[in-house]
């Protein structure tokens, strides 16, 4: 069973969250008023992924953060944001946080996050940690617009950086995180030019409706032959991913910038501003149709 302990002081956001994840085969659930009470549950039992609200009693929502990234790196912490909560979700985010879901955005964003995140905890856990390297590791791979590929390529990706000397196990994974989110961009967005609002409208109404949104896409002529191209790039101290996309280059403005006031909007810079927080650099190309993505060791 995979344990998911979801931490809130409101019961009705707690039960709510439960419920959109309690027909999941596999998951069991697990309740917390306050960062308090979570780090007490995580120490008689280690869960394999946190879901916290940010303002809460006794310990926040950051503070829970911090304190789990000390005692229990390889748990990723999952942030649900409420509006006017966005500078201390910004906080928490730089601070270790692995993914974040608006709270307006339950719905239609957070079995996905849930989803993808324990994906990638999974691949780190079972990456070889003591594989370390002095040179560098290159390496091109090719992608077509199929998201269903995309976990299995991370996988493989995520051994080749297991020689990175990031700080700690948090680090690892939201480097994981932000690559498939880039990858995921890049072909939503970039080959597929679908707008967030698309994408959200179709989750929304289930999952089988946002497959079909994406494979309806992905057969029409002027989408089928593109590809997606990713560049790694590997040294023990440094990580850089050049992901270039077939599209036209016409994302929005919002889609290829990152400002602390704003990065919280539910729209088409949603996901640059989790690429941006999770990792040291991201930028695009003028174009708009080559993104990059560098994480430094702090060691």
């Amino acid at each position: 069973m995979t344990e998911i302990l979801i931490v809130d002081d409101s019961p009705v956001d707690r039960f709510f969250t439960r419920d959109l994840l309690a027909d999941q085969p596999g998951f069991r659930i697990a309740f917390a008023e306050d960062g308090c009470q979570a780090l007490e549950a995580m120490r008689r039992s280690t869960p394999d992924l946190v879901i916290t609200d940010l303002v809460m009693p006794e310990m926040d929502g950051l503070a829970l953060v911090r304190a789990s990234r000390r005692e229990f790196p390889e748990v990723p912490v999952v942030l649900m944001t409420a509006y006017g909560n966005e500078s201390l979700a910004v906080d928490a985010l730089y601070e270790g946080a692995a993914s974040y879901v608006p709270k307006a955005k339950r719905v239609e964003r957070l079995r996905e996050t849930v989803y993808r995140v324990l994906a990638r905890a999974h691949a780190n856990r079972n990456r070889n940690k003591t594989t370390k390297f002095y040179g560098k590791v290159e390496a091109t791979f090719y992608l077509d617009n199929d998201p269903d590929k995309v976990p299995a390529l991370l996988d493989y990706v995520q051994q080749i950086i297991g020689g990175l000397e990031l700080s700690d196990e948090t680090e690892h994974i939201r480097v994981g995180v932000a690559l498939e989110e880039a990858l995921l961009h890049s072909i939503w967005h970039g080959n597929l030019e679908l707008t967030s609002d698309e994408l959200d409208r179709c989750r929304a109404a289930g999952w089988d409706r946002f497959k079909e949104l994406i494979s309806k896409r992905r057969s029409q002529a002027a989408y089928c032959d593109r590809q997606i191209v990713l560049k790694v790039h590997v040294t023990n101290s440094t990580a850089r991913f050049v992901i270039c996309d077939g599209g036209s280059g016409n994302q929005p403005p919002s889609a290829r910038g990152f400002s602390r006031k704003d990065c919280f909007g539910t729209g088409d810079g949603f996901g640059f501003a989790l690429m941006s927080m999770l990792m040291d650099n991201v930028r695009y190309n003028d174009a708009g149709n080559e993104l990059t993505l560098i994480k430094v060791s702090k060691n």
